[in-house]
């Protein structure tokens, strides 16, 4: 029965510390908490006027592939941030829809990672990042 109160407490706690993010929880730098993939890490960048930089980095021998959207690019619908990369050719190249937490501590954002290829979805990988501030 003490296990159960102390567990309701420990909940009712960590939901008041915690909130849902909103549109400027997202700015700053961000890296992701567990590769999508062994050998690669996720990094964004997002700028007080919602300038994205995406960059996915690789340990075999495939290049970095670096993507920057203007504030154009990401909208925000609800507590969810939507944001397009699209190649140097104005091909799309991912879709990310992320939501997330914030407390006083840390931030947390996480969501789906869409992968197009000829203006069509052909996966999609789960994706979560930290706040690196």
């Amino acid at each position: 029965m003490y296990r159960l109160a102390a567990t309701i407490v420990m909940l009712a706690l960590s939901a008041c510390t915690a909130s849902s993010v909103d549109n400027s929880h997202y700015v700053g730098s961000w890296s992701n908490t567990h590769p999508i993939t062994q050998g690669e890490s996720n990094t964004f960048e997002i700028s007080d006027q919602y300038r994205v930089n995406f960059t996915r980095s690789f340990s075999n021998e495939a290049p970095d592939q670096t993507l920057v959207t203007e504030s154009d690019g990401i909208r925000f619908v609800s507590d969810l941030a939507i944001i397009e990369l699209h190649w140097a050719t104005g091909e799309l190249a991912y879709k990310i829809v992320l939501s997330g937490w914030s407390s006083s501590e840390r931030r947390m954002i996480f969501g789906t990672m869409y992968l197009y290829r000829d203006g069509k979805v052909f996966n999609g990988l789960p994706v979560s990042f930290t706040a690196d501030d």
